[in-house]
């Protein structure tokens, strides 16, 4: 009896008061299928969850993809690829052993970094619970996530080891730390990574190439650190356990990184917003599962060509060599909109990819050993909380706030007590070894709902927790010229709202030098370099910037390639149809009335404005009196605001269609599996 396992049952099944989480249905009652610890007593809601967190206005800027530097997404080495094919004919059998086999073929693919999606995502992280805290629910980068689309196993020994090598793993571990530190002596007095891989390749593919193989592996692609760019010492003890096939819990730390740099990157935004002034910040977790995350949940943030999966590859397939350039405004539309997200992408076949064992057609119950390395015993894991330990950081796993995203319905969550004091407690809160874990495998095209008191509560408590997060507008043009250009600018009220230019009136603007996007008095300018703008004096003495349009400056720029007049003739057509767009229905023959006194003392010159009357805004042309212009100018930024608020509506819609698509072709190819049988 000794022997025996205790059961733990993860998944409590119990009939509720259901709601559909998409829609407005009125209440039903059917068995539901909840993650546990899940809270029994509402009126214990405010006492037993954590404090919610501070409710924060995250300013993103562009200038953020400057400042912030993703040191842990490392692209594949010229040579790293030969060396995988060298070796896997004689390690592949110990490599799927140890479970790094698709982890090991995973970092052979090119993911391509496009940091609007994840600057979008971090303005929503929610510290307090490790989740996404958007306003329509709550996900999160789940172990599942990692087991998948890193290849990284969940299962087995913890990363960190107790006890001191013995016998054959301590002679090698000493021999592999002496080959380490000859490249001390070498003339960049470095273990630089280049530099090892081609030392160590040329050997026969004996035991000691293998750790090496091993050593770099993790330095560059699982666990970087700084300095940049060489193999560190720490790392040599993981690859000497994992060439002897033993299989390591790899998974954790690197969810655990993830979490902790996201925490950074958070608090960083939340400072400075990533302005073109703030200090520079260096990350080291391998954001390029959350870049994979966020493709796979939001299909309208996909890059539109998507690769074939041959058989046997790994998911991470997909997304080689993808990209899809995206505007932060339009990222942080999609993710506030529920329609545009899939909870569970990978239940979703595609083809010649190897699905899991643990994604049913029809759902079942399942017990299995904790310490199993099956992937069941996997899949388990991943619906556990508990605490997550890393090289150098410890962070909770909730996996019982996204329920949704396992299939499974959502209830309250309960909160968790902290076991962190220490990285052994941390790895006994997340060791299942001597337990039985019971839950429920859904089926893979289950639709979750969420129960009556849990949409009462999010709408409650959790939605007034949610960050308010919004677009600062920089500069388009290079980053060396944002100083001079902002020198340049009037005066801008400190902490004023910025927004983006519309998208389509944006991508005319794009890599062109010599224009800047400023904002005074929630006003969208066009500036253009070297020309001071216009400005208007109001009764009191204020000063605003009137609106350029793209089109009055492209309307410009076409004239000057028509005319072959002098230069003063080009700075005079230049004045005649900016004084046109900015008096709106002014008739063009007022115009022509402009006197032949040097433009650059009129036109580049602001104080010649400053006479600005009821009835003119100079002797040389004529236009309707201020209230007027005034009027004008606040209709037309009325009209911005209905285009924005379209285009959001559009996106909104393209989401939900092509969500709509992929749940209907994997009906389909459904269907047709059915009739066949």
């Amino acid at each position: 009896m000794g022997d025996e396992k205790e059961d733990l049952c993860l998944v409590e099944e119990r009939e509720a008061e259901m709601v559909a989480f998409a829609g407005s249905s009125e209440p039903y009652k059917r068995n539901g299928y909840f993650l546990n610890p899940i809270l029994k007593n509402v009126h214990e809601i405010q006492e037993a969850l954590p404090s919610p967190p501070q409710r924060r206005t995250i300013s993103v800027a562009p200038f953020a993809s400057s400042t912030v530097h993703f040191k842990g997404w490392a692209c594949p080495q010229r040579q790293w690829g030969k060396w995988v094919e060298k070796l896997q004919p004689i390690y592949e059998d110990l490599w799927k052993k140890s479970g790094i086999f698709d982890a090991i073929k995973s970092s052979t693919y090119k993911i391509r970094r496009e940091p609007s999606s994840i600057l979008g995502a971090a303005a929503f992280w929610c510290e307090a619970t490790n989740t996404f805290l958007f306003p329509w629910s709550e996900a999160t980068i789940t172990l599942e996530d990692v087991m998948i689309l890193g290849g990284f196993p969940v299962t087995g020994e913890p990363l960190k080891k107790r006890e001191a090598f013995e016998g054959d793993l301590q002679e090698m571990e000493k021999a592999m730390i002496a080959e380490h530190r000859k490249f001390n002596k070498t003339k960049w007095r470095k273990a630089d990574q280049t530099l090892w891989t081609r030392q160590f390749m040329e050997r026969d593919g004996d035991e000691l190439e293998h750790i090496g193989f091993l050593s770099l592996w993790l330095s560059r692609y699982v666990f970087p650190r700084h300095p940049d760019g060489i193999v560190g010492q720490y790392v040599i003890p993981i690859a000497v356990r994992l060439s002897r096939g033993v299989r390591i819990s790899i998974a954790t730390a690197v969810l655990a990184s993830l979490y902790r740099d996201l925490r950074i990157l958070k608090d960083y935004l939340h400072k400075n917003g990533g302005g073109q002034e703030a200090a520079q910040l260096v990350l080291w977790a391998p954001f390029s599962i959350l870049q994979m995350w966020l493709w796979e949940r939001f299909v309208a943030l996909r890059p539109e060509a998507l690769n074939y999966v041959n058989s046997g590859e790994p998911r991470v397939g997909r997304w080689h060599d993808s990209t899809k350039k995206l505007e932060l405004s339009f990222v942080i539309s999609v993710m506030e909109l529920p329609d545009s997200f899939q909870w569970r992408p990978y239940a979703i076949s595609l083809d010649s990819w190897c699905m899991p064992s643990f994604y049913k057609e029809m759902g079942e119950w399942v017990c299995s050993g904790g310490s199993a390395d099956d992937e069941f015993g996997s899949f388990a894991r991943c619906l556990r909380p508990c605490e997550l330990v890393g090289l150098d950081c410890i962070e909770q796993y909730l996996p019982h706030w996204v329920a949704m995203q396992f299939g499974l319905d959502q209830d309250i969550p309960d909160n968790v007590t902290r076991a962190n004091s220490s990285w052994e407690a941390a790895w006994d809160s997340f060791d299942t070894a001597a337990k039985m874990l019971k839950f429920f495998a859904p089926p893979r095209l289950y639709e979750s709902d969420v129960t009556e008191r849990y949409s009462v509560w999010w709408k409650h408590n959790r939605v007034t927790c949610s960050n308010v997060v919004r677009v600062v507008a920089g500069p388009c043009m290079p980053l060396k010229m944002a100083k001079k250009s902002e020198k340049e600018m009037v005066s801008e009220k400190p902490g004023e709202d910025v927004e983006f230019l519309d998208h389509e009136d944006r991508k005319d603007l794009q890599n062109k030098d010599d224009f800047a996007l400023v904002n005074i008095d929630n006003e969208k300018v066009c500036k253009r370099k070297g020309v001071k703008p216009l400005e208007i004096t109001a009764q009191g003495g204020t000063h605003k910037k009137l609106k350029l349009s793209v089109k009055g400056w492209e309307k410009m720029k076409q004239n000057t390639k028509v005319s072959r007049k002098s230069k003063t003739e080009k700075k005079r057509r230049y004045l005649k149809d900016f004084a046109f767009d900015f008096a709106g229905n002014v008739h063009r023959e007022t115009l022509d009335d402009f006197d032949g006194k040097e433009v650059d003392d009129f036109a580049l010159n602001p104080i010649a404005f400053k006479e600005f009357g009821e009835t003119t805004v100079h002797s040389g042309f004529r236009t309707k009196n201020r209230k007027e212009v005034i009027r004008l100018i606040g209709e037309d930024s009325q009209l911005e605001m209905q285009i924005k608020a379209l285009k959001k509506e559009i996106a909104g819609i393209q989401a939900k269609l092509m969500n709509l698509e992929s749940l209907q072709e994997e009906q389909s190819k459904s269907e047709v599996s059915s009739s066949d049988e």
